[in-house]
């Protein structure tokens, strides 16, 4: 029955007329979950993506977006903090078909990632910093204007000095091609 499953399936995928565009502009938006190092014990938050890019032909593109990470909160006893992030990256696309609806991509570029953090004692801390920014997924046409993707992020530091604050995310989403 599982063998029958994939032919179908593999199949399908063969016969289908979607082709993501080879070039021009396109939004995608994502959602998933964050990670945070270096802020132990701050629990990982969800993420949501907006971004926006340019395929110069099917291969290479670029593609700026703006990242805003969940709200993390410890409590312990009559004590809590908060930890809000967001970043903002510019990056660079490459993009290798597989099939003519399948598509493994990367980026390359730089985020700058902002967190503000406080606490139930009235303290505050708020950081800022450059940082480089990767990515590796997927994305499957739909058709000719959709797509959907897949991708894991590395945001790097979010302030200077070692074993400082860093986040990564895995997420989903969809991408719009406006042909």
């Amino acid at each position: 029955m599982k063998q029958l499953l994939v032919a179908v399936l593999v199949a399908a995928c063969s016969l289908s007329p979607a082709r993501a565009a080879d070039s021009g502009l396109f939004v995608a938006g994502d959602f998933g979950l964050a990670t945070y190092s270096g802020v132990e014990p701050a629990p990982s938050p969800g993420k949501f993506g907006l971004g926006a890019g340019y395929k110069f032909f099917r291969y290479l593109g670029v593609e700026t977006g703006l990242t805003t990470f969940g709200k993390s909160t410890v409590q312990s006893g009559g004590f809590s903090a908060e930890l809000k992030a967001r970043s903002f990256f510019v990056a660079a696309l490459g993009l290798v078909p597989i099939t003519p609806q399948w598509n493994v991509f990367g980026k390359l570029g730089v985020t700058r990632n902002h967190a503000e953090a406080s606490n139930s004692l009235g303290a505050s801390l708020s950081v800022t910093r450059n940082s480089p920014y990767y990515a590796v997924g997927t994305e499957y046409a739909l058709n000719a204007e959709w797509s959907v993707r897949a991708q894991y992020e590395g945001f790097g530091k979010f302030e200077n000095g070692p074993g400082r604050m860093k986040a990564s995310a895995a997420s989903i989403g969809i991408a719009y091609y406006l042909n």
